[in-house]
């Protein structure tokens, strides 16, 4: 390693980010929720960036309320960039389309988890 790898402690970083990435797919998903909109027709969407796990549809998933309340739901759609996906992972921006989850039932800060 040169000087300027040393100086920046770029070996470091990418192993910290590394052992992340390589980690994150095998853990237990959680999404924690950033904004929740209802579609008319569809249902209720809630937003955020995947934490942890991999996540498709027709998944059974744990609502986790902030006041400790949990809920469940099944994933009925994934939708990321306005592109429909099956699956989505670890570090991705994603809206959730859930099934037997009202908008009041859903809040900025609550996680969902699988």
């Amino acid at each position: 390693m040169g000087f300027w790898g040393r100086l920046f402690g770029r070996t470091e970083y990418d192993t910290t980010v590394a052992d992340f990435s390589s980690t994150a797919g095998s853990r237990p998903f959680r999404l924690d929720v950033e904004d929740v909109f209802f579609i008319t027709g569809r249902g209720t969407v809630a937003t955020g960036t995947i934490a942890a796990g991999v996540l498709a549809v027709g998944d059974a998933v744990t609502v986790r309320r902030a006041d400790g309340t949990t809920l469940a739901a099944t994933v009925t759609g994934i939708e990321s960039f306005r592109k429909i996906q099956k699956s989505a992972g670890p570090g991705e921006m994603v809206g959730v389309l859930l099934d037997a989850v009202t908008r009041h039932d859903l809040a900025r800060g609550d996680t969902i988890e699988a």
